[in-house]
Parts: structure tokens; sequence; C-alpha cells
């Protein structure tokens, strides 16, 4: 009898509508992701800019499922590390950053696809003044965006986000112009 329940368990399982692993409290997240920004730097006259960035995410699901309604979901926190950041217009500056504060608000969305909010903020540095002018080599980032999950495995998932970007000096410089854009990233993330 034992055995013949277990049996029919065993078949029962496979299909079941397993939560997305960051569902899940404790869930780590390793990623690696790259993203474009189009927009405007907002200096003396309005002038077209694109950003290029690629970096490594880490983050951890800090909670259960908590809320109601489509707005249930769990909360990450991640730090992203920036590498690659490239000005590719109105004229190439390189340089690398961080944002040591990215909130991420997972919806519980199904088995494959899960949507998502982030916010996040930190620092670039370049080689040069960004925007161009008597500004400054060092710049603060606020993003704020939603995306989805697309499970590509127990354990994998890709990611697709559209953001609004801020980039600022914050009176660092002489002169504090911005960037202001959309950024569209596309991230590959492993979950442990």
């Amino acid at each position: 009898m034992t055995a013949a329940a277990f049996a029919a368990l065993t078949h029962v399982l496979p299909g079941q509508d397993l939560p997305h692993p960051l569902s899940r409290s404790g869930t780590w997240d390793f990623a690696v992701w790259a993203g474009a920004a189009t927009g405007r730097e907002d200096s003396r006259s309005f002038t077209d800019a694109q950003i290029v960035t690629a970096g490594v995410r880490i983050g951890k699901v800090l909670t259960s499922p908590y809320g109601s309604g489509f707005l249930r979901g769990t909360l990450e926190y991640a730090f992203d590390v920036i590498p690659v950041f490239v000005t590719a217009s109105p004229r190439v500056v390189y340089g690398g950053g961080f944002d040591p504060v990215v909130l991420k608000w997972n919806l519980m969305g199904t088995r494959r696809l899960q949507p998502f909010f982030e916010a996040a903020g930190g620092g670039v540095f370049t080689t040069s003044n960004v925007p161009p002018g008597d500004t400054s080599t060092f710049n603060f980032i606020a993003k704020i965006g939603a995306g989805v999950n697309v499970l590509a495995g127990k354990r994998n998932a890709v990611s697709f986000s559209l953001r609004y970007w801020h980039l600022s000096n914050a009176d660092l410089g002489n002169t504090n112009p911005a960037f202001n854009g959309l950024q569209l990233a596309v991230g590959y993330h492993w979950f442990r």
C-alpha cells in the first residue's frame, strides 16, 4: 500500500507548478548583464547621448512571498559591479562603477515567467568628464524600472528589463548637467 502511494506521488510531483526560484527566501541570484541607454545630456544645449554598460550582479532574496493579489512577491537585495561603461555619443569615454544598492520586488508570476520592479543607485568613474565640459569624472547613477525573468532551466533564467536612467555629479564639478534616458538590459542568471 505504501509503495503504491509513493509511486502515485512521484507521478504527480513533476507536473506540479513549482514556484520560480526567486519566489523563495534565501535564494542567491548571480548574474551577468549588458545594457544600452539612450537619452539626452542637458548641458548648455540638449545633446543626444548613448551609454553602453555591462556587469555582474550578486543578489539574495530576503523575504518569503508577501502581500496579496498582483503585487504579491519577494524582496531581493543585490549589488552590481560595472566594469564596462562606455559613452558612445556625443564622444567616446570609458569608465567603470558600482551599484551598492539594488532593490528588486519579484512578483510571483508563473513557474517560467517572473516580472519584477527594481530601483538602484550607485556611481561611475570615467576617463574624462561626463557630460563633457567643466563637470566631473565621477557621477552618481539612479535607475528605476521593470522587467521579467524567463526561466531557462531549473536554476537559470534570462532577464529583460527597461529602466529610466539618471546620471549626474551632484555638484561635484563646477557644473552639474545630467544624462536622462532609457536603458534596455539583458541578463543571464544562476540561482542557488
